[in-house]
């Protein structure tokens, strides 16, 4: 049952980073009106870059949780980091509590959910 929890959350990942992906590389301008980021077009392209890249290695865990759980780790890892830091930005002052709140939720709900389904006892390969 826990393997397929984590094939809905892992989907839900790729589908969602995927789209704001595409919508940055093509609409960067805009995606930086709205402060879903920061920095240049050209930081905001390359930002779309790794999230495909991320996005791909969830669709290829997705195929196969258990054995391809090491990707799970990193998505864990990441995106709970990636909610850390906005957490952080948000306190701090470094970036406003409103592009950071999506960052923190997004980041905090998915790591949360990946490490509910983890499956517990599965090695790497």
């Amino acid at each position: 049952m826990k393997e397929k929890g984590l094939k809905v959350v892992l989907l839900v990942f790729f589908i969602s980073l995927a789209l704001w992906a595409l919508y940055v590389f093509f609409f960067p301008t805009s995606a930086l009106d709205m402060k879903l980021l920061y920095g240049d077009v050209l930081s905001a392209r390359y930002d779309a870059v790794l999230a495909v890249a991320i996005a791909a290695g969830a669709w290829y865990a997705f195929r196969n949780p258990v054995k391809n759980v090491a990707i799970v780790r990193v998505l864990i890892a990441a995106t709970g980091l990636s909610a850390l830091l906005a957490l952080f930005n948000g306190l701090t002052g470094r970036e406003e509590w409103g592009a950071a709140l999506g960052s923190i939720l997004w980041g905090g709900l998915f790591a949360l959910a990946l490490g509910y389904f983890y499956p517990k006892g599965a090695k790497a390969t």
